[in-house]
């Protein structure tokens, strides 16, 4: 979302003390080192090897726990979900909007109007005020997030004469 992550790689890493340290900045509970590891911004290489098949029993990482890591990843350095539900309660609004005049169009012209269209004409387009609503607080809760984190704002990489 808005971490850039190193496709096909895992948590074990060699991590100098400098960047270790930069690491420890980060004080929050669910830590996502994936995520973590190149906000550093330290210099980093990629080391290559073949993996072997796994020689003893099967996986204890089932899908849900893949889904749960991948979920937390996605909440701990996005505020991507939050925008798309407000993204979808002001395209439910608007979409309404345009359904209700429409439907007024229908009626002056003398068109016969159905009373559940009516009905469902109020229910929709109050769903998606109240959606918006509901991503409009999201996005202060995504605010609020990122301030109780408390990530550091920038890494010093070396001090000169202090």
């Amino acid at each position: 979302m808005d971490v850039k992550l190193v496709f096909n790689h895992a948590d074990f890493r060699l991590l100098s003390k400098k960047a270790l340290a930069m690491v420890n900045e980060y004080k929050e509970k669910s830590v996502f080192l994936r995520g973590i590891i190149p906000l550093i911004g330290l210099n980093s290489c990629q080391l290559y090897y073949n993996r072997a098949e796994r020689s003893a029993g099967v996986s204890k990482y089932p899908l849900k726990k893949m889904l749960a890591f991948a979920w937390t990843g996605i909440t701990g350095f996005s505020t991507f979900p939050l925008k798309l539900i407000l993204f979808a309660g002001i395209t439910c609004t608007l979409a309404e909007l345009l359904f209700g005049i429409a439907l007024c169009i229908m009626y002056f012209t003398g068109m016969r109007i159905s009373y559940p269209a009516v009905i469902l004409l109020f229910i929709v387009f109050f769903s998606g005020i109240v959606t918006t609503c509901l991503g409009i607080v999201g996005e202060y809760v995504g605010q609020i997030l990122a301030e109780v984190k408390q990530r550091p704002r920038y890494q010093i990489d070396k001090r000169i004469n202090i």
